[in-house]
């Protein structure tokens, strides 16, 4: 088996499961500190698939600071970010915190859109 080389390791897909870290998410803090861990564990050219399948509720604070903050700080770093398995509930929430920071578009929805009521 041979190494893999460093272009390869570049376009590595990353799952990242928030159900894994919780159910519910509600604060800043606890996004901040769970967008370090996702930003530690990224390289350059990552696609990172954030699966959120099985979170209950995430607050509007938490995916701005988790997910929206995210999705700036990747473009630095040309990585991309794709979102699945959200509930409708934390869709609306999640959707809200990308449109007010303008990265919305910049998110791949491998489930489809998310459920918003506009």
């Amino acid at each position: 088996m041979r190494a893999m080389s460093v272009e390869e390791a570049k376009l590595m897909r990353r799952p990242f499961s928030l159900s894994d870290r919780g159910r519910t998410f509600a604060t800043r803090p606890r996004g901040a500190e769970l967008r370090q861990e996702l930003v530690a564990a990224t390289i350059e050219g990552d696609r990172v698939e954030l699966d959120l399948a099985g979170v209950l509720s995430v607050s509007y604070s938490f995916a701005d600071e988790f997910i929206a903050a995210f999705v700036e700080e990747a473009h630095a770093r040309n990585v991309t970010l794709s979102i699945q398995g959200a509930s409708p509930e934390v869709s609306r929430v999640v959707e809200r915190a990308l449109a007010r920071r303008g990265v919305l578009g910049d998110v791949a929805l491998l489930d489809g859109p998310l459920a918003v009521d506009r």
